[in-house]
């Protein structure tokens, strides 16, 4: 059986080619790559390929923004006088060392999203999120119920990097004018407070937003 790289076949399903696609190009069959090979690369499930194609994804980016080292020439002129000792051109650091790496920034989330994301963390691996996840979208397209109902809005692509990435809650627009509508007295004192508040009523009045709490 011919040898099959992991990341040829990582490479041709970034580029969009189907499981089977890939298969063929590699030189061999979708049952092969299912049965022999996914097991010999420690790909379990479904869940298991998209985080395995994520991280590919994710490496592949980072290669390409790395600059490689360029190696520095040294000319020694020869003399006729005494010779010097001889000038050792200077070793130039690691590309790896030249380049700090790209921190990957966290998902922005709301507040709904990243509490929902926390109390599913607490009973399941991120891998069976993700199987989970997909299968909403592909394949029963069942939703996440009840308290874990904000987590349907989130794509694929989100998800994964939401749960191997890190993640952080953000507030809404909405949120945040309630929270100065709130505030307002505490800030600017009981007379300018009810004039901030009436204010802000007119300008969401103004732009047609319905915010609860606010003007709603």
């Amino acid at each position: 059986m011919a040898k099959i790289k992991k990341e040829d076949y990582l490479e041709l399903r970034v580029k969009g080619s189907t499981r089977k696609e890939a298969a063929k190009k590699l030189g061999t069959s979708k049952q092969s790559l299912e049965t022999y090979w996914f097991g010999k690369w420690g790909i379990k499930n479904d869940a298991s390929e998209e985080v395995e194609i994520a991280r590919y994804k994710e490496l592949r980016t980072e290669k390409k923004q790395e600059v490689p080292g360029t190696q520095p020439t040294t000319e020694i002129k020869a003399e006729t006088t005494t010779p010097s000792a001889p000038i050792e051109p200077e070793k130039p650091a690691p590309a790896q060392q030249q380049i700090e790496a790209i921190p990957t920034l966290p998902v922005q989330l709301t507040q709904e999203q990243a509490d929902a994301l926390r109390l599913v963390l607490q009973i399941k691996q991120p891998d069976e999120i993700v199987l989970h996840h997909s299968s909403t979208f592909i394949v029963t397209r069942e939703r996440w119920r009840d308290e874990l109902d904000p987590l349907n809005v989130l794509s694929m692509d989100e998800m994964i990097r939401a749960l191997y990435f890190g993640f952080e809650a953000v507030k809404t627009p909405e949120e945040l004018l309630i929270q100065e509508f709130e505030n307002a007295e505490a800030r600017f004192g009981a007379h300018s407070g009810v004039a901030f508040r009436t204010g802000l009523q007119i300008a969401t009045d103004i732009l047609g937003h319905k915010v609860v709490g606010i003007n709603a």
